[in-house]
């Protein structure tokens, strides 16, 4: 099972970064063709996109793959048939809904942005986009419910190449009237490469009149919608963060604290992919095995600290390179920050697979429960730490006789410290109630993987933060090789 879990993981990961690597090429490219105003254009309407989508698509997306799973588990193969037509069939009815939505509010999209009614027609243009989304979505989810990782993988792949090849031709040809078209002609494509794989397990038909579509419905938009109060929770929480660092500090606070945050998360994230894909499929067709569940989440935990431990080592010890070449030099302000926080993607990479139980339950009030409490958590720890830390600094300030730099880094440090005590927070209250309310334990194996790369985490981020270069990344080096070899060790034993 943990080999499967770390090929999983590793071809889901290998993907995800060549996307990201797509991207670069792809903004690159973009910016050369149609300039910054084309970038800036192309990164409005698929925020746009993505808003419009993940409201009105009502998780449909993530509440199919549970019952899917179970199904797929089984072998039951004809319920199976019958439950991707009326999965389908609620598809295109959410399909239709987000893009009618669309066209509806694009004048007021329009209004919003530019204070005129000019873009109201690129909105009735892009709103096929949202449906696309749903579609697509659903298509993905039929692929994780029935484990096909590498068709997965392969079509994920190939859209990748696919966007890049339209984007650039489409930018060639027409220039910043291409944004909008190349927008949905990538998506469009995307799931035709998708419906290629799905269509070949399951020939498309609805279900609309099938006895179980109204239950069915409601099922997966009970589950769906608790998943996407979730999301829209943590944006609200991302935004209100913004806004009180922006009344507490400026628009240059707010700059920063952006872009620590971004690299504490984004790169570290890739190696969570594999828990939506792989693992919650999987959780869902054992939800109701206790020992299967729990022998299965504690696997997931040891393949995540192995990935994620020697990932937090290494980024920590090239930030002061890797910060001047994603960004400028003004940015090295925040790799203090950035190393404090790290220790949060330690803690997640424990507790996410624990957090999955109540979702493939179908508990939804629990998880949407959970969920605010940590984003209440990080608002407070976040908010609070930033205050915090500009006092510290000015303390500081006002008694040494050299200091660091100006106050507003220790607010972000204090920010980052924050952002690792609101996913402390979370971990300890997703175990202490989990174990109460589904009996997960710890297996001891786990907990000495655990203790092990902790120990081997916090003494490289020690070191970074307090350490001139040479030394830290002496220690960086031999901690981190000790941390893949103590993690093969695990997987192996």
């Amino acid at each position: 099972m943990k080999s499967h879990f770390l090929k999983a993981t590793g071809l889901l990961t290998g993907v995800q970064t060549l996307g990201v690597l797509a991207a670069v090429v792809r903004t690159k490219l973009t910016a050369l063709l149609i300039g910054t105003a084309g970038v800036g254009l192309a990164n409005y309407f698929n925020q746009g996109i993505s808003l419009l989508s993940n409201t009105t698509g009502m998780g449909l997306s993530f509440s199919a793959v549970q019952r899917l799973s179970r199904l797929y588990e089984r072998e039951r193969t004809e319920e199976m048939t019958s439950y991707v037509a009326v999965l389908r069939s609620w598809a295109l009815l959410i399909a239709l809904f987000g893009t009618l939505v669309c066209m509806a509010i694009g004048p007021l999209m329009s209004l919003s942005a530019t204070g005129t009614f000019s873009q109201t027609a690129l909105w009735f243009w892009l709103s096929p986009a949202i449906g696309v989304t749903t579609l697509l979505g659903t298509e993905t989810a039929i692929l994780k419910g029935t484990r096909r990782l590498k068709a997965l993988a392969v079509t994920t792949g190939g859209s990748t190449f696919t966007t890049l090849i339209i984007t650039v031709t489409v930018y060639w040809q027409y220039g910043l009237k291409g944004v909008v078209p190349t927008l949905v002609l990538c998506l469009v494509a995307h799931l035709l490469l998708t419906f290629g794989t799905t269509l070949r397990q399951f020939p498309y038909r609805t279900a609309f009149r099938h006895r179980t579509f109204r239950r069915a419905g409601r099922y997966l938009l009970g589950l769906g919608i608790a998943y996407m109060g979730a999301g829209l929770v943590g944006s609200g929480a991302d935004m209100l963060i913004a806004t009180l660092l922006m009344r507490l500090g400026n628009v240059q606070t707010v700059g920063l604290y952006a872009a620590g945050f971004t690299l504490t998360v984004s790169y570290v994230r890739l190696i969570f992919s594999a828990v939506d894909v792989d693992y919650f499929p999987r959780l869902s067709a054992v939800m109701n095995e206790e020992v299967k569940a729990e022998k299965l989440a504690n696997e997931q935990i040891v393949v995540l600290l192995a990935f994620v431990s020697p990932c937090i080592i290494g980024l920590a010890s090239i930030l002061p390179w890797l910060v001047p070449l994603l960004y400028t030099s003004d940015f090295l302000v925040v790799v203090p920050m950035v190393v404090c926080a790290m220790l949060s993607m330690f803690f997640k990479a424990i507790y996410t697979p624990v957090a999955y139980y109540p979702l493939a339950r179908a508990e939804s009030k629990v998880y949407f429960a959970m969920e605010t409490l940590y984003y209440v958590a990080l608002v407070v720890a976040v908010i609070g730490g930033f205050v915090w830390g500009e006092r510290y600094g000015l303390q500081l300030q006002a008694t040494a006789e050299e200091t660091m730099s100006a106050p507003v880094k220790f607010g972000l440090i204090g920010a980052g410290i924050g952002i690792s005590v609101a996913n402390f927070l979370d971990f300890v209250a997703i175990c202490a109630t989990y174990h109460r309310r589904y009996n997960f334990h710890f297996e001891k194996q786990t907990l000495r993987h655990i203790a092990v790369q902790f120990l081997l985490v916090v003494s490289v981020l020690l070191a970074v933060l307090f350490l001139p270069t040479p030394y830290h990344l002496v220690i960086a080096l031999n901690l981190g090789i000790a941390s893949v070899g103590y993690a093969w060790q695990m997987l192996v034993k």
